[in-house]
C-alpha cells in the first residue's frame, strides 16, 4: 500500500532526473558545437593587437562562402565516434568523458581508451581500405572491375539513363566518390564487398583480369543485391549532370571574360592609334609652320 501510494512520487523523480540530464546533454552539445566567436577588443590587446594586425583579412567572397557552408547542411552530418580524441581538445574529451560515465555509455568511453580502441577499429580499418578503394581507380582491381560492370550495365540499361555517361573521366571521378558515401550511410558495405569476391572469383577462374564484361555482369545479375548497388551508382552518377552543368558555366563565365578582354584591348588599341595620328598631325603642322617661315 505504502509502496502504491509513494509510485506517483517516484516516477515524478525519476522524470525530473530525465529532464535534467537531457538538459544537461544539451548543454554539452552546445559547448562542443559552438563555433569560438572573436575575443573583445579589450582582451585582444597586447601581443595579439599585433597579430590581429598583421593577420590577412578575408574576402568579400571568402565571407559569403563561410556563411554558406554555415548556413547549408554541410557540417551536419557529425563526427565518427572512433574520431573523437583526435578532433576534440583536452577539456572537451575531460567534459564529454564525465556524461559519458553518468549515462554509463561503454562504447563511447571505449574511444576514449587507445587499447580498446584499437582492438574496435579493426572494422573500421576495413571499411576505409574498401570506400578508399571505391573512391581511388587503381587500389584494387578487383573493385575497380566490378565499377566496370555496373557502369556497363548502368549504359545499357532500359529504359536508357541519359547522363550515365555524361563529362567523361571527370564524370566518373565524381560518380565514385558520391557511390563510396551512398555506400557507407546505406550500409550496404557487405553487400557492396560480396560482388567484389564474386568478381575475385571470376577472375580466378579465368586466371587474370576479366576481359569478357558482358559473362561477368550475366554472372553478377544473378546475385539478389547487384541490382540495389546498381541503383546507388546511378544515383551517384547523377553527379555527372552536375559537373557537366558547372563546366558549362564555367566555360561561358570564361568565354565572358575572354570577349570583354578582347572589347578592352581593341579599344586600347584604337586609343593608342589616334593618339599617334593626332601626333603626327601636329607634328606635320609644325613643320609646314617651319617652311612657311623660312620662305
Amino acid at each position: 500500500m505504502l509502496l502504491a501510494c509513494r509510485a506517483p512520487d517516484l516516477l515524478v523523480a525519476v522524470d525530473n532526473l530525465y529532464r535534467q540530464l537531457a538538459w544537461l546533454l544539451g548543454q554539452t552539445a552546445h559547448r562542443m558545437i559552438n563555433v569560438q566567436k572573436e575575443k573583445d577588443e579589450s582582451s585582444s590587446s597586447g601581443d595579439s593587437a599585433g597579430a590581429s594586425a598583421t593577420a590577412p583579412k578575408m574576402t568579400d567572397q571568402q565571407k559569403k562562402n563561410l556563411a554558406n557552408i554555415q548556413e547549408s547542411s554541410l557540417l551536419s552530418g557529425g563526427v565518427e565516434p572512433r574520431y573523437l580524441a583526435e578532433v576534440l581538445s583536452k577539456d572537451r574529451q575531460k567534459l564529454l568523458k564525465t556524461y559519458l560515465r553518468i549515462i554509463d555509455d561503454q562504447y563511447l568511453q571505449e574511444q576514449f581508451d587507445p587499447a580498446k580502441k584499437a582492438n574496435a577499429s579493426e572494422d573500421s580499418i576495413d571499411d576505409d581500405r574498401i570506400l578508399k578503394a571505391i573512391i581511388s581507380e587503381g587500389v584494387d582491381p578487383s573493385t575497380d572491375c566490378l565499377l566496370k560492370c555496373i557502369q556497363r550495365s548502368l549504359e545499357t540499361k532500359v529504359p536508357m539513363v541519359p547522363y550515365a555517361r555524361l563529362a567523361g573521366q571527370n564524370g566518373l571521378e565524381m560518380s565514385r566518390a558520391a557511390f563510396a558515401l551512398l555506400i557507407k550511410f546505406g550500409d550496404m558495405l557487405e553487400d557492396f564487398v560480396s560482388l567484389v569476391d564474386q568478381v575475385q572469383f571470376f577472375n580466378s577462374l579465368e586466371g587474370s583480369q576479366a576481359t569478357d564484361l558482358n559473362a561477368l555482369i550475366k554472372i553478377l545479375k544473378e546475385l539478389p543485391q547487384f541490382f540495389s548497388i546498381r541503383n546507388k551508382w546511378e544515383q551517384a552518377s547523377k553527379m555527372r549532370s552536375w559537373i557537366n552543368e558547372k563546366k558549362g558555366k564555367l566555360s561561358l563565365k570564361f568565354e565572358s571574360e575572354v570577349r570583354d578582354e578582347v572589347l578592352k584591348k581593341k579599344k586600347e588599341a584604337e586609343r593608342d592609334e589616334k593618339a599617334r595620328a593626332a601626333e603626327a598631325g601636329r607634328e606635320a603642322a609644325g613643320e609646314a609652320g617651319q617652311i612657311d617661315s623660312a620662305s
